[in-house]
């Protein structure tokens, strides 16, 4: 007998509109990131899936991504202003 309660079957996909609650997100900005950020999701018989291994993967991708870019800006300000101190 299958067990109704979800918390007791560990999930490998999710519905968008879990996907967006477990993220913290609306449900308008998951399904964006799946068109133009890459957020991995398939479509089993009509239905649209986003796997949590796919989810987790793109989310610790993204954000490494995104400390990349502030490591990359903190350096650039900081030789603009090294650059503005020495010429005074």
């Amino acid at each position: 007998m299958r067990s109704s309660d979800p918390t007791l079957t560990p999930r490998i996909a999710l519905r968008p509109k879990e996907a967006a609650e477990a993220l913290g997100v609306s449900d308008r900005t998951l399904r964006k990131w799946m068109k133009d950020e890459d957020l991995p999701f398939l479509r089993v018989a009509g239905v649209v899936l986003v796997p949590t291994a796919g989810l987790e993967e793109w989310l610790v991708e993204r954000a490494t991504r995104e400390h990349r870019a502030d490591e990359l800006a903190d350096e650039i300000v900081d030789g603009i202003l090294n650059t503005v101190d020495k010429s005074n």
